[in-house]
């Protein structure tokens, strides 16, 4: 198999090539995406969840979630003054 082969199947395989030399930064470009799309998901269901047990918690009681969400909020911040 000839360099040029075997550069034309990187190609095809998705990997750039950028004056004869591999180049992974459209991968790993592609690669971080998909990492960021997958925390975001999590992060969103991480949420759903949490928001449900405190509304359960709270009786479904607005302002006692509203109270609970602020409280936390500035424990949160406290804590990263701390850092």
């Amino acid at each position: 198999m000839t360099q040029d082969e075997i550069i034309e199947m990187a190609r095809q395989a998705g990997m750039a090539v950028v004056n004869d030399e591999f180049s992974l930064l459209p991968f790993l470009e592609a690669f971080a995406k998909l990492v960021a799309a997958k925390e975001r998901e999590i992060y969103d269901h991480d949420t759903r969840v949490l928001m449900d047990a405190l509304w359960k918690a709270c009786g479904d009681d607005e302002e006692v979630v509203n109270a609970t969400i602020e409280s936390q909020g500035t424990l949160i911040k406290a804590r990263g003054e701390q850092t």
